[in-house]
């Protein structure tokens, strides 16, 4: 009785065949055992994973340092040299929480403030996500062809890549989000203290590294009630909100410099409302394509236009996702429908939802906080290759992935191509060798004063004669620095008091493309009036203007 009563219980997942009776007992020891003839996919899966792992590691730290720190980086900079009291100081007057230039902090103390070092705690966070994902797919998954399949779709992902090797918050809290994920599916599995303490530590980090967090953890509770459990709904209503509760208080300090930092996005932050086509153009990143270089790649070899190019790419890019998606969730059983439901809710709520809110309020949508959902369209693409066991339909699955994977990988190594950073290196370089020495360097906005500041360390001091300014305000005159853009003719004032004093013989203007046009414009009509403008150089993102002060 014993022993049939184990062979009852005996079973897959939810909506695959059962073992009730002894006779079936032939069948299930034949199910258990290694046929031969299976041991060939089996090495192939093996052996496509470990190509995987290995793409992915040397992806995230390939030339981590060798493109300059371009604008945003420049904060990094900065605040990875401040001590902790003025670190958290720092991130209060800005838009993102502490940890993240906090561990910049602790990281430089070892390792130092190279590009290379800077970048490397992101690098590392794209690199402990490789197995973290890959329990993930596998615990999702289970089919060893669709883990090594979802292993080598993130390994290529776009956007993992790129903020792997970025020295910002991107990487470090998609880092944090995908092991609370990986910890909830184990919790609706079987549910453990440690499991639970996971999520909850991982949501309350993931928090303190960037605010759009909230977006992911409300995705989150969202696939905490649909993910598939043995558990009621109650009770797992219960459990997330205790653990909201328990998160909230492990943020509560922080709650107050919120607020503050999100008056100052109301104020002016600059980032534009999104439109369909950012819409668009964010699903595409995150499902790890780049159609302007397969655009490019397809009129190269082919007889199309660019245009009509364009549009194929297009399409067949659309075809083949929606083929993977309808494959996950049509004539599947209820349980597998919900499971990758979740994971596409997880994975397009907070979009939506960013979408949506930049649409009635200030904007917020900006393609790089959405890195976290990255890392959910893979377990969603290679979906229909766990489910399915037809042949017919293996192959069909097996094919679209092959292409899949294919585009995936030429998207990657052409955004890496074509994605190049701003040339602070090369604009400070050339700053510092200009030989006239009783000159003004003017930066606009202050984020160029902070780069020139950094690279300048590596070179032999400015003589007395060279001085140098940030508008609206220099980054050390105050802290935390203003930060804020030039808005008006006031924000040039100490410019003017400058040029006219008679000091100097040659402004030197840098400006960065990150500073709207018509911003600058107001410093450049101001200078062209009293001053002989010599030349410009352009480096990328970054334009040197040089002016001769009038002989009086």
């Amino acid at each position: 009785m014993a022993k049939a009563a184990v062979l009852r219980s005996y079973s897959t997942r939810p909506g695959r065949r059962q073992i009730s009776t002894r006779e079936d007992l032939h069948d299930a020891r034949d199910f258990e055992r290694p046929h031969i003839g299976a041991r060939a996919p089996e090495a192939i899966a093996t052996g496509l994973f470990g190509l995987a792992v290995l793409t992915a590691v040397v992806l995230r730290w390939f030339h981590l340092g060798s493109q300059s720190l371009w604008y945003d980086e420049g904060y990094t900079a900065l605040a990875s040299g401040l001590s902790p009291a003025n670190v958290v100081r720092f991130a209060r007057s800005d838009t993102y929480p502490p940890l993240y230039p906090l561990l910049q902090h602790y990281w430089g103390v070892l390792f130092g403030n190279s590009e290379f070092a800077l970048r490397g705690v992101s690098a590392f966070s794209g690199t402990l996500s490789v197995p973290v994902f890959y329990l993930l797919a596998k615990k999702v998954l289970e089919d060893s062809m669709a883990v090594a399949l979802a292993t080598w779709l993130f390994a290529f992902s776009i956007m993992q890549i790129w903020y792997s090797q970025e020295a910002r918050t991107y990487e470090l809290a998609s880092f944090l989000a995908l092991v609370g994920l990986y910890a909830l599916v184990l919790f609706l599995e079987r549910r453990s203290a440690a499991s639970f303490a996971t999520i909850v530590l991982a949501a309350t980090a993931s928090l303190y590294s960037h605010n759009m967090m909230f977006f992911y953890l409300l995705a989150l509770n969202v696939t905490w009630l649909i993910y598939p459990s043995e558990r009621a709904w109650s009770e797992r209503a219960r459990e997330l909100l205790l653990a909201d509760v328990l998160a909230g208080v492990l943020y509560l300090p922080w709650i107050p410099s919120l607020l503050a930092q999100i008056a100052y996005v109301h104020q002016g932050f600059w980032v534009p409302k999104p439109t369909i086509s950012t819409f668009f153009q964010t699903l595409t990143l995150i499902a790890g394509f780049y159609p302007d270089y397969l655009t490019a790649v397809a009129a190269r070899f082919s007889p199309l236009s660019s245009g009509t190019a364009w549009v194929c790419v297009l399409a067949g890019v659309s075809l083949l996702c929606a083929a993977l998606v309808a494959g996950g969730l049509w004539r599947v059983p209820r349980a597998e429908r919900s499971r990758n439901i979740a994971l596409l809710l997880y994975c397009l709520l907070p979009i939506l939802l960013v979408f949506l809110l930049s649409q009635i309020t200030r904007s917020l949508y900006i393609n790089r906080v959405f890195t976290n959902s990255s890392v959910v369209v893979p377990l969603v693409f290679a979906y229909p290759l766990a489910l399915r066991k037809g042949r017919r339909e293996r192959i069909l699955y097996g094919f679209l992935g092959i292409v899949l994977a294919l585009t995936t990988a030429l998207s990657a190594f052409g955004y890496l191509r074509d994605q190049e950073k701003e040339d602070w290196r090369g604009a400070a370089t050339s700053l510092l060798r200009i030989p006239e020495r009783n000159r003004l360097i003017v930066f606009a906005p202050t984020a160029g004063e902070i780069l020139f500041d950094y690279y300048a360390q590596r070179f032999p001091g400015l003589g007395p004669s060279v001085a140098k300014m940030g508008l609206p305000m220099s980054h050390l005159e105050d802290f935390p620095p203003r930060l804020g853009a030039i808005t008006s003719l006031n924000d040039i004032a100490p410019l003017k008091l400058a040029v006219e004093s008679g000091k100097y013989s040659e402004i030197d203007l840098v400006l960065s493309t990150e500073s709207p046009d018509d911003l600058n414009r107001l410093i450049l009509d101001y200078l062209n009036q009293v001053s002989i403008r010599r030349l410009d150089q352009q480096f990328r993102g970054v334009r040197i203007e040089r002016f001769l002060a009038p002989r009086h």
